[in-house]
């Protein structure tokens, strides 16, 4: 009888250690599982309105940071200048709200873009990219 009840004593415990690791995992995760990203553009290539400058790659808005990221590369060679990419949104109260998104290149080939910006608007703001332009540096 004593070596049953060692076996039980045994089981519960491992059953309890079990219990503690995944809380422990559910803890540890629990940051990215609450954060939800929405992907504005996925791996697409896209170019400004006037088809000077093309670039391919993710633009992605992340609620639980409340930020717009864009991870891109350039998907030619290019010049200098400044890429300008608008977005319109509509908060969950039904406000509309807007924000720009600025940054330089050095136009290399396959130049890597990563950019983000934190808009002045609410978390969970449904965001669009409604514009991309692209200015050159002048020579």
């Amino acid at each position: 009888m004593a070596s049953m009840n060692y076996r039980l004593t045994i089981m519960l415990r491992a059953t309890g250690i079990r219990r503690g690791i995944l809380l422990a995992i559910l803890l540890f995760y629990s940051p990215i599982l609450l954060a939800h990203t929405t992907v504005l553009v996925k791996n697409q290539l896209f170019c400004d309105e006037e088809k000077q400058l093309c670039i391919q790659g993710w633009i992605a808005y992340e609620n639980h940071f409340n930020t717009i990221r864009v991870d891109a590369r350039l998907a030619e060679r290019s010049v200098p200048g400044t890429i300008s990419l608008r977005f319109s949104g509509t908060t969950r109260a039904g406000k509309a709200v807007s924000a720009r998104l600025e940054f330089r290149i050095d136009g290399r080939y396959h130049e890597i873009i990563q950019a983000s910006i934190v808009p002045d608007a609410p978390l969970r703001t449904r965001w669009a990219m409604t514009a991309f332009y692209f200015k050159a540096d002048k020579s």
